[in-house]
């Protein structure tokens, strides 16, 4: 199962209850930071990493606690801030997640979020998540895939070599599919679960 955060409950009562509904946790957040100010992630506000790393090490502990594969490190609403930089703080902000998840073998994700659904957060489609992934090359560092906000991006919001693949590297949206650890259907309308 999935879930926004779990830190609601200590780790050795959410384990308790996981086993008690024999259900297993495959991905969580890390902490939105203050959700009544807007926030919505803080590893790429420059002047937060220290926040934004004290969420990642809570994170990789509930993560490592409860044997989940998998956390998203969110990245955050920078409107008004400088983008570039914004891009720059969250790469050093995932660099630091990847090398801490990486003895316990558990993956980071990034996921967009478009903008219909949290405006103003730093990707605005998947084309910028796997940027970052390419980037730092780092191989427990993958793509959180979400349909819900593949279907609200504008496809004229991106270049050609974007939307077809890159052609100086000859990769093709195909071939970045292996960069894609999760997949997700979000708001499945009608359906019940036990």
């Amino acid at each position: 199962m999935e879930l926004l955060w779990p830190y609601e409950l200590s780790i050795p009562e959410f384990k308790a209850l996981l086993e008690a509904h024999h259900l297993k946790l495959a991905l969580f957040n890390t902490r939105a930071g203050d959700i009544s100010k807007g926030e919505w992630g803080l590893a790429a506000l420059p002047g937060r990493e220290c926040e934004a790393r004290a969420h990642i090490d809570e994170a990789l502990e509930y993560a490592a606690g409860l044997d989940c594969p998998t956390v998203h490190v969110m990245a955050g609403v920078v409107k008004g801030l400088d983008r570039e930089r914004c891009f720059e703080t969250l790469k050093e902000n995932v660099a630091y997640a990847c090398e801490k998840a990486a003895p316990h073998g558990i993956t980071i994700t990034l996921e967009a979020l478009c903008p219909a659904v949290k405006e103003n957060y730093l990707y605005k489609s998947q084309y910028d998540t796997l940027q970052v992934v390419k980037d730092l090359n780092l191989s427990n560092l993958k793509v959180q895939y979400d349909l819900q906000e593949v279907r609200g991006i504008n496809p004229a919001d991106f270049t050609e070599a974007q939307l077809e693949g890159d052609p100086q590297d000859g990769t093709t949206m195909p071939l970045h599919l292996l960069r894609v650890a999760t997949e997700q259907a979000g708001e499945l309308k009608d359906v019940e679960f036990p």
